[in-house]
């Protein structure tokens, strides 16, 4: 009987998600108007298990307020249809987009339907069982630290790897605050879950003790996406 008055409770909720994810699609829409990659998107299928309508919209914003020449996209899917789009279009040589994923037959499906820019790179990272930092079973990237090492990037996408009950997708931390460019920002998909935001808490607490100063916004849909951001893109926290 608990268990079915929560799920009645939660019925408004779940509406209103609903509802600001129907928002973010329409305006989304109206953003991608007028940039020269739009038409390179092809077709995507975003909300259930991949990235939402909120997460499409603020990435563009962030793609067409700063331009970024950088990006870690960690986890492959619409995410990286997107981000492919936006790099296809620039010329510059330093330009680099990398994605981190764990599956091999996803990747060959993907690539296999899916152009890629000559800028996509992706790396097969394999998956192991880790629970040597916190306590609890999390899922993370093997020899992530080894292949990142001495990158810098302006923007992290963080959907990956498989989520976990503590510290999920938390496989980003040893790496900071050195992969991240002087301006950055970071967005965390599923940033509503419990080991999600143990995971955004731990990223600003190494944020604060390296004395790197940092905007924040939580942009809801479906699921939350956390966004953090350099003091001089704090603008990224109002779009």
């Amino acid at each position: 009987m608990s268990q079915k008055m929560h799920q009645i409770l939660q019925l408004p909720v779940r509406t209103i998600r609903q509802n600001e994810e129907l928002i973010y699609r329409d305006i989304w829409k109206d953003t991608l108007q007028g940039l020269p990659w739009a038409e390179r998107i092809g077709s995507i299928s975003p909300c259930r298990s991949a990235v939402g309508y909120n997460y499409l919209y603020v990435m563009t914003r962030i793609l067409k307020e700063v331009s970024p020449l950088r990006i870690c996209d960690i986890g492959l899917g619409v995410s990286t249809s997107l981000l492919s789009a936006y790099f296809s279009t620039l010329s510059d040589v330093s330009a680099e987009h990398t994605v981190i994923e764990h599956d091999e037959g996803w990747i060959s499906f993907y690539t296999n339907t899916h152009h890629l820019s000559d800028n996509t790179t992706i790396q097969k990272v394999d998956i192991a069982i880790d629970n040597t930092l916190w306590a609890g079973k999390k899922y993370a990237y093997k020899n992530l630290q080894e292949l990142l090492k001495g990158k810098r990037y302006q923007v992290l996408s963080i959907d990956g790897p498989n989520g976990s009950r503590f510290h999920s997708r938390s496989d980003i931390l040893p790496l900071l605050p050195g992969i991240l460019d002087s301006e950055f920002v970071i967005l965390i998909d599923d940033a509503d879950r419990f080991g999600e935001r143990q995971t955004v808490r731990r990223i600003l607490q190494k944020l604060q003790a390296c004395g790197i100063r940092y905007a924040k916004r939580t942009y809801r849909g479906l699921s939350d996406v956390q966004l953090i951001a350099s003091e001089g893109w704090r603008f990224l926290c109002t779009l």
